[in-house]
């Protein structure tokens, strides 16, 4: 017996209210997307907290295209590609592409993340999402991870990996977002 009640009746308890299903979407649930977000998909339901206060959504920017980069203070890559975000930022800013940087390391590391944007000296939005939810949604396969959007936080384009300024497929999209 348990407090009282035999084993068979709590078991049997417990089995049918486990078991209780609804019927039917729950309301205001929206259907989860199955699989990871994709170029042609709308990345919408997203936000991350902004070092420099705020937060930050792919559909708040108001620019013409946003160019997404994931990183952490651990990933060497990521490291060495920060100079070049700084020069995609410098070039493409006076043009209508917002850049930002969203850093997945834990909520306890923010303050290797500011020195990290010290160090770089990075003049572009600088967010932070300890949950990796970023990476999660887009299910990114290794860090760096760089996603561009147009205005409508539809994704344009993902990739996987280290980028220079100059790359050529990178250099093409960009100049496509932004109509140039």
């Amino acid at each position: 017996m348990i407090g009282g009640l035999p084993r068979t009746l709590l078991l049997t308890f417990l089995l049918i209210s486990c078991s209780e299903r609804t019927t039917g979407p729950v309301p205001g649930a929206s259907e989860p997307k199955k699989g990871p977000l994709k170029v042609g998909d709308h990345f919408s339901n997203y936000s991350a907290k902004v070092l420099s206060g705020g937060s930050w959504s792919p559909v708040t920017s108001g620019k013409k295209a946003t160019l997404v980069n994931v990183w952490a203070t651990w990933c060497v890559p990521c490291r060495e590609e920060t100079p070049e975000f700084v020069k995609l930022h410098e070039k493409y800013s006076p043009k209508g592409m917002e850049v930002v940087g969203i850093s997945i390391d834990a909520s306890n590391h923010e303050g290797k993340v500011r020195e990290f944007i010290e160090e770089f000296k990075v003049p572009y939005t600088m967010a932070h999402d300890a949950e990796a939810a970023i990476a999660n949604l887009f299910q990114a396969p290794a860090l760096p991870f760089t996603i561009l959007l147009d205005a409508s936080g539809k994704v344009l384009w993902v990739y996987p990996g280290s980028l220079m300024a100059d790359d050529s497929a990178l250099v093409e999209k960009i100049e496509s977002a932004l109509g140039s």
